[in-house]
């Protein structure tokens, strides 16, 4: 009985043996007929190390490519896809969708469903899709597992290699995340789809066209949402470039394959514009004057757009003198200043870009001064006298010459007249006094007066004059009696 156990196991073995080596026979047989017999126009690559899916045609061109999930048992090397299934059981078991058989257990299938259903896909699998994450067959989304299982036939060559970015012509295709779940890939065309993806395309939406001058661009206030609902703005690339720094128009393209493989493409032109009132230095809220004086309304004053462009010509500036009712527009440079009292000034300017007015006001105190004030005919010019002419008295040196104070006073006649002479001597003439000249050469004469109504504070007037003398000879002071 044991010799009839033994030769019926031996003979089992045997049969095993020689249906094993049929089977290989075969799959190799299998395998070269499935070659010879592709017609496709594609070849496929896969890329474990980046976990993406190329498709080439047959000339070299790379045509498309997917994001996948591949495992560390995924195989390397080149085969020979010899069969196509609608679904698959997968372990656990799982069900896959447009499964196309790579090699032995390997294939291309969608995310695995729980259930032979459309509605009982792994929403955490699908978000896996880019990591390697299989177990050794290369996953897919249903719209690029269909693209396979529609236009690769058997005996379409697949190529598994471990490279790396520079490795994918087309790029890593982003992959949507699912949020909460809904049991459907997103990506599925049927019309049952609660995701509502069957014959649309993705939608870019530009809300703002109009930008302010040193606005942060951002994405151009463009989103864009892909078959499915989902955003995808991030994916979205853009032709041309808008500069938020220089005022224009740009026009701009945005185009995206969104993870359907649809596309959508938008045309924009932005215009850059400045919104902005022109920035105004150099006023001074408060200012002290003294009555008489005159002064350049306009130093220091500066204008300028936001582009930088000097607007400093426009400025126009309103006065409100103290006894009047109403603002006087000045047009000039200096002013002078005529009465004492409050006056306000507005200082205006218009930015031509967007009409935008900006005012600032000055308030000026101007009040009467301590100082006397000279007036000179001829304006403080150099004396040059005869030479017959060698004593000159106060009264000839004071001929265009004539001093008073704010309130009218006239004081001429307290202006002394300090002289210094070519070699530095010193003399001071008052009213009657005269001096006569002995050097020749340029003399330096200094007139001073004094508020003698004000005894302390800056009460003294002084102002400079030259007077160049010919004759050489004795210099004295003769004092009239």
């Amino acid at each position: 009985m044991k010799n009839n156990n033994r030769k019926r196991k031996r003979s089992a073995f045997f049969m095993a043996l020689i249906l094993t080596a049929s089977i290989l026979l075969g799959s190799v047989w299998s395998a070269e007929r499935v070659q010879a017999a592709a017609k496709g126009d594609y070849y496929i690559k896969v890329n474990k190390g980046t976990n993406v899916v190329t498709v080439y045609k047959n000339d070299g061109t790379p045509y498309t490519a997917f994001t996948c999930s591949t495992g560390y048992a995924t195989p390397l090397g080149t085969f020979y896809t010899p069969a196509k299934y609608r679904w698959w059981t997968l372990d656990g078991p799982s069900y896959g969708q447009y499964c196309t058989r790579i090699t032995g257990s390997i294939l291309f299938h969608s995310v695995w469903y729980y259930q032979q259903t459309k509605n009982s896909q792994s929403y955490v699998q699908y978000n896996k899709l880019g990591t390697t994450a299989s177990h050794g067959c290369v996953r897919l989304t249903v719209a690029a597992s269909k693209w396979i299982y529609d236009n690769c036939p058997t005996g379409t060559k697949v190529i598994i290699f471990n490279g790396k970015a520079k490795d994918d012509p087309l790029g890593k295709p982003k992959t949507i995340t699912v949020k909460g779940y809904q049991g459907w890939d997103p990506t599925d065309p049927d019309k049952d789809n609660p995701y509502k993806t069957r014959d649309t395309k993705p939608v870019i939406t530009v809300s703002k066209k109009v930008l302010e001058y040193g606005s942060d661009f951002g994405t151009g206030n463009m989103t864009c949402k892909d078959s499915g609902g989902f955003d995808i703005t991030d994916w979205v690339k853009m032709t041309g470039t808008v500069n938020t720094k220089k005022i224009g128009t740009y026009p701009v393209t945005y185009s995206v394959i969104d993870s359907f493989g649809r596309t959508a493409t938008k045309k924009v032109t932005y215009k850059v514009v400045d919104k902005n009132p022109v920035t105004l230095t150099g006023v001074k809220k408060t200012l002290t004057q003294n009555v008489g004086d005159t002064v350049n309304l306009r130093s220091g004053l500066q204008a300028t757009d936001a582009a930088g462009v000097n607007l400093t010509s426009k400025i126009a500036i309103y006065i409100k003198a103290p006894s009047a009712d109403s603002y006087t527009k000045f047009t000039g440079k200096k002013y002078t200043f005529e009465e004492s009292g409050i006056y306000q000034l507005k200082y205006r300017v218009k930015n031509p870009n967007n009409g935008r007015i900006i005012t600032k006001t000055q308030k000026i105190t101007v009040q009467i001064p301590e100082k006397p004030i000279f007036h000179s005919v001829y304006d403080w010019k150099e004396i040059t006298p005869k030479e017959e002419q060698r004593e000159l008295y106060w009264e000839l040196l004071m001929t265009d010459v004539t001093a008073e104070l704010l309130d009218g006073t006239d004081v001429t006649e307290l202006v002394e007249i300090t002289i210094t002479t070519p070699s530095g001597e010193t003399v001071t003439l008052k009213e009657s006094e005269s001096y006569v000249f002995r050097e020749k050469g340029t003399y330096e004469l200094v007139y001073r007066v004094t508020n003698p109504k004000v005894d302390t504070g800056d009460n003294t007037t002084e102002h400079t004059r030259t007077l160049t003398y010919q004759t050489q000879m004795k210099a004295e002071v003769v004092l009239d009696e």
